[in-house]
């Protein structure tokens, strides 16, 4: 049975430290670097975000609706046509 020696094992523990206090001082600065949260800014974000989105659905709508406006158009000057055509044959060619 091995006798457990507490003098071999200190040197293999020493780099450990070393290397979790490097860890953990690089953890501390990397946490103090990171950007405070401002609310304002994440608000005007959210903001210009939302602008955004608007105008690019009303762009969409202006689209949808000069389709709807030629598209009625055409319908309607057809039925004018025939409109026209159904009032000749009833009054003139009878």
């Amino acid at each position: 049975m091995a006798i457990f020696n507490l003098k071999k094992l200190v040197p293999t523990f020493i780099p450990v430290a070393f290397e979790l206090m490097r860890q953990f001082k690089r953890d501390v600065n990397h946490n103090s670097n990171i950007r405070k949260i401002n609310e304002a800014e994440e608000k005007l974000a959210t903001i210009e975000h939302l602008i955004v989105k608007i105008e690019k659905r009303a762009i969409v709508n202006r689209d949808e609706i000069r389709a709807i406006k030629t598209r009625f158009t055409i319908f309607a000057t057809i039925n004018s046509a025939l409109l026209i055509a159904i009032l000749i044959k009833l009054f003139f060619l009878a």
